[in-house]
C-alpha cells in the first residue's frame, strides 16, 4: 500500500464525476498521488437521490475497512457524523468543502481522529481547473438548485443556486482546450437559471461554442420550466451544438405534476418537446420519469405511458418512486404500495425498451456520419453522434477531430460499423 496515494470512486450524476476532477486537482497540489490499485485512501464521490444507494455505500464502507474511508457527495451532507458514529467512514467532507480535504487528511494520518468536515453554502470552486484526461469534460457553471420539487433532495444536499462567473467559465474552458480538450458539457443541476451579470445560459453557450479548436459544446440537466421557443431557436444556430437534450418529465399527470411542484403543466412540456422536434430534428432526447408517485392511480399512470409513445424518447431514466429525507413527499399520504409501482414499472420499461431500440435502427444507413471519438474497448472504438447517441466502430480514427463511420447494425442497443478511413489517410 503506497503512502499517500487514494483513489476516488464515483457514483451519480456528472456534477460527482466534475468533482472528482476538482479533488484530484487539490490533492496533487498536496503532493497525494491518484492511483487505482494499491491505495492508501479511498474517497467516495456518493448520490443521495435514490434510497438504494444508502445501502450501497454502507455496504461498501464496511468491505473496505483496510482504507483510509473518506465520503464525500451528497450523502456526506445527508448522514453526516452518523458515518463516523456507525464506524463506516474516519473523514466525511461536505460538497463544499472540498478546499480543506487535503489538509484534513493530512491531520488525520497523524492523528487518526476521526472528523466531519462542514462546509460554505456558497462554494463554487471558480479558481480550480479539474484534472481531466482525454478529449471531452464537464465545466460546472453552477451548483445548486432552487425549485425545491416535493420528491427531491439535492437542494438539501447541494444547497441553493449558485453560479460561477463567465470569466472564471471561459478561463476554465480556454484551459481544456489548450490541454487537447475537443468536447465541453456545461453541467448543472438546472443550467438553464444560469444568470451571470448580462449572462444567461444561452448567452453564455453561444460565447464558449466560439473558443477556437473547440469542436463540441453540449449541456446537462435543464428544467423544462426554464426552456423557451427563443432559446431553442438560438440553440439551433450554434454549430458546435452536441443537439441532445435531458428534459425531464417525471409525469404525465398534471394532478401528480402539482403535487411534485414541477411548475409546468404536460401540455406545455409537450408543446416545448414538439417546438424542438421541429428545430431540430436529429434532436437525441432524453428524460427521467418517476413511477408510483404518492397518489398516483391508474390513470395517472396510463397518462405517462401516453407522453412516452406520442414524444418516443431515445432514451429515458426511469425509477420507482421512494421518500428522501428532507422532502415534502415523504409526509404524504396515499404511498402506492411496492407491487403496484412495480408492476406499472415493468410496463413503461418494456415500452420504453422496445422504442429505445427501434430509435438505435433509425441510425443504420448506408451513408458516412461523423463520429466523435471518445475511448478504445477491445477492438473496437467508442464514439458519439451529433446528437450523441453512442456508437461502436472498428477501423482507424483520426486523432483530431472527427472520423466519418458507416452504421451497418445495431448490437444490443448500441449502432455498430466501421470508419471509412486508413492508416495513409490519417497521418
Amino acid at each position: 500500500m503506497k503512502k499517500n496515494s487514494y483513489f476516488i470512486k464515483v457514483y451519480g450524476c456528472q456534477m460527482n464525476e466534475y468533482d472528482k476532477g476538482i479533488i484530484k486537482a487539490l490533492m496533487t497540489k498536496k503532493g497525494f498521488i491518484y492511483t487505482e490499485k494499491n491505495y492508501e485512501i479511498i474517497i467516495y464521490l456518493t448520490c443521495a437521490v435514490r434510497e438504494h444507494a444508502v445501502k450501497r455505500l454502507k455496504g461498501n464502507l464496511r468491505s473496505e475497512k483496510k482504507y483510509v474511508r473518506v465520503v464525500a457527495g451528497c450523502l456526506s451532507e445527508m448522514l453526516k457524523e452518523n458515518l463516523i458514529k456507525e464506524k463506516l467512514a474516519e473523514i466525511v467532507v461536505s460538497p463544499t468543502a472540498y478546499k480543506v480535504l487535503p489538509e484534513k487528511i493530512e491531520d488525520f494520518l497523524k492523528t487518526h481522529e476521526n472528523l466531519f468536515i462542514s462546509g460554505e453554502n456558497y462554494e463554487s470552486y471558480e479558481d480550480i481547473i479539474p484534472e481531466v484526461k482525454g478529449k471531452s469534460s464537464y465545466i460546472t457553471i453552477m451548483r445548486g438548485c432552487n425549485n425545491f420539487c416535493s420528491y427531491c433532495i439535492v437542494p438539501y444536499v447541494r444547497g441553493k443556486e449558485r453560479y460561477k462567473s463567465y470569466k472564471s467559465i471561459r478561463k476554465e474552458a480556454m484551459a481544456l482546450v489548450e490541454n487537447g480538450i475537443e468536447e465541453i458539457f456545461l453541467i448543472g443541476q438546472n443550467v438553464l437559471a444560469y444568470r451571470w451579470e448580462d449572462f444567461d445560459f444561452i448567452s453564455l453557450l453561444e460565447e464558449i461554442s466560439l473558443l477556437p479548436n473547440l469542436l463540441r459544446i453540449g449541456f446537462l440537466t435543464s428544467h423544462p420550466f426554464d426552456l423557451t421557443r427563443n432559446i431553442i431557436k438560438r440553440m439551433s444556430n450554434i454549430k458546435k451544438l452536441i443537439r441532445y437534450m435531458h428534459l425531464p418529465f417525471q409525469s404525465g399527470s398534471n394532478r401528480i405534476l402539482k403535487a411534485m411542484r414541477r411548475k409546468y403543466s404536460i401540455e406545455e412540456y409537450l408543446d416545448k418537446i414538439y417546438f424542438l422536434k421541429e428545430i431540430m430534428p436529429d434532436a437525441y432526447i432524453s428524460t427521467d420519469i418517476i413511477v408510483g408517485f404518492p397518489g398516483e392511480e391508474e390513470s395517472d399512470f396510463e397518462k405517462t405511458i401516453d407522453v412516452v409513445k406520442k414524444v418516443r424518447f431515445d432514451s429515458a431514466y426511469m425509477f420507482i418512486y421512494s421518500d428522501r429525507p428532507f422532502t415534502t413527499s415523504r409526509l404524504m399520504k396515499n404511498k402506492i404500495p411496492y407491487e403496484v409501482a412495480h408492476k406499472r414499472f415493468e410496463t413503461l420499461l418494456a415500452l420504453q425498451n422496445k422504442i429505445t431500440k427501434e430509435k438505435a435502427f433509425e441510425t443504420v444507413q448506408n451513408k458516412p456520419i461523423e463520429i466523435f471519438p471518445f475511448k478504445k474497448k477491445g477492438d473496437m472504438f467508442l464514439g458519439k453522434m451529433w446528437n450523441n447517441r453512442i456508437v461502436a466502430f472498428s477501423g482507424q480514427v483520426n486523432e483530431k477531430g472527427l472520423t466519418p463511420v458507416i452504421l451497418k447494425e445495431v448490437r444490443g442497443w448500441t449502432p455498430s460499423g466501421y470508419s471509412i478511413i486508413n492508416k495513409e489517410e490519417n497521418k
